[in-house]
């Protein structure tokens, strides 16, 4: 099966925003923020730092529902992934996966919580285009819909 292109959503770049996050800071509590008070309606996400304690989930498709892991002490947020987009209510939704390099070795995943040790470096590049997220997947997500849908 093709990938599917979703053509009402070829868009171009808006801006580009920085963000550094600080010690204590929680990262999608923060990226929510900053997405309301600059009405941000779609973007992606990269980012780098640390983290003094995450929660990372592995998606059970038999379940549909992610299974958590904890991740205790400080570790490297060697990639932090994803976009924003928006569910039906408006609100701004954070889709975030990472990697995390600890003592013990590196964990990956789906990113449910975080709380920043030190710092985090995240860039927002945002869209031209409002990426909603309402199709409900067979296996209980929502995805991003196609503007033209």
């Amino acid at each position: 099966m093709a990938a599917k292109i979703l053509p009402g959503l070829l868009a171009s770049v808006k801006e580009v925003i920085f963000i550094r996050l600080e010690d204590g800071d929680e990262v999608i509590t923060k990226l929510k923020e900053v997405a309301r008070r600059r009405n941000i309606r779609g973007a992606i996400v990269m980012g780098i730092g640390g983290i003094r304690r995450a929660k990372v989930g592995i998606f059970s498709p038999e379940k549909g529902k992610y299974e958590p892991e904890e991740v205790e002490g400080f570790s490297e947020l060697a990639s932090l992934q994803g976009n924003i987009s928006i569910l039906p209510n408006g609100e701004p939704i954070p889709h975030l996966h990472v990697v995390l390099g600890t003592k013990k070795g590196v964990i990956a995943g789906h990113l449910l919580e975080a709380q920043v040790q030190v710092t985090a470096e995240i860039f927002l590049i945002t869209t031209s285009k409002t990426l909603s997220r309402e199709i409900e997947s067979r296996y209980g997500l929502k995805l991003i819909k196609d503007s033209n849908e």
